[in-house]
């Protein structure tokens, strides 16, 4: 971690070249990125999580959707769906009518922009002695710092990556060694902006986001206001199918309710199966 500001777009290359993809993908990397977040800046450390929590936090952050298509492609980019005409009516649906759930009514949306500010002075971060027989390969995890540093006793440091909250080692030589890592603690400090529903009901109840990527105030409002337009469609429908394989996630279709024929809906998941006898769907 430096500090300095770095667009989504690096992020996101850098979580999704990490992850090593075959070596098929080295010339045309199976992912497309939405340009505009080479234009969408953090100073956030990346958090040591897995890949796709990484990507997910980095799409959240964009006001994007993460998904792969039916080629394999990873795509974060802004949900483009439009409203079709595709129907999937009462007598598609192999009960009486969808199953509904209902979230509270919404507040207000409150995200936070959180500072990064590393101590004064360097502190430890990890000690440990570890026995080398030749060559050891290690992955350490510490509390988020900058300015880290490697010092080893009775071993060689032969390879080192050094991440805010992580590392990646390897030690060489005979017998045992101690290793140090030391590095200026990040403390965090937070300001939120808040989106609020008008004419909210007197029961209705606050949402608060966590993404650590989200640095700045005008982000935060941007991604504030983004999910406040997603959880006011408070409806979510579950149906068993006949099965409609021409279905994607993120598509936007109507469906038959038994309150209405043609409600605007949009797909948060489709699964399949085929028993022999032909599809069945779960939307």
């Amino acid at each position: 971690w430096d500090g300095k500001a770095h667009s989504l777009y690096e992020l996101a290359q850098a979580v999704l070249e990490d992850a090593n993809p075959p070596r098929q993908y080295k010339e045309q990397p199976p992912w497309q990125l939405w340009d505009g977040l080479k234009q969408i800046y953090t100073t956030a450390p990346m958090p040591g999580k897995k890949h796709r929590e990484c990507l997910q936090l980095i799409a959240h952050a964009g006001c994007c959707v993460l998904y792969a298509d039916r080629d394999g492609v990873i795509r974060i980019e802004p949900d483009q769906s439009q409203q079709t005409e595709v129907e999937i009516g009462l007598s598609s649906i192999l009960e009486n009518a969808p199953k509904v759930e209902k979230t509270a009514s919404l507040l207000q949306v409150e995200c936070p922009a959180v500072v990064y500010t590393p101590a004064q002075e360097a502190s430890q971060l990890h000690k440990g002695s570890y026995q080398v027989n030749g060559r050891l390969a290690l992955h350490l995890t510490w509390n988020q710092a900058a300015d880290i540093t490697v010092t080893c006793e009775g071993a060689a440091v032969t390879s080192k990556a050094l991440y805010a909250s992580a590392g990646d080692l390897v030690l060489e030589g005979n017998g045992t060694a101690t290793l140090t890592i030391a590095g200026k603690k990040l403390e965090t400090s937070t300001q939120s902006a808040v989106a609020v529903v008008e004419d909210a009901d007197e029961n209705a109840v606050a949402e608060t986001l966590d993404n650590p990527l989200i640095t700045d105030l005008t982000r935060a409002m941007a991604v504030a206001q983004w999910v406040k337009g997603y959880l006011l469609r408070r409806n979510t429908y579950t149906c068993t199918t006949r099965g409609n394989p021409e279905m994607d996630t993120l598509d936007q279709i109507r469906l038959g309710t038994e309150w209405a024929d043609r409600v605007p809906a949009q797909i948060l998941k489709n699964t399949l199966s085929y028993s022999g006898g032909g599809l069945k769907g779960e939307m």
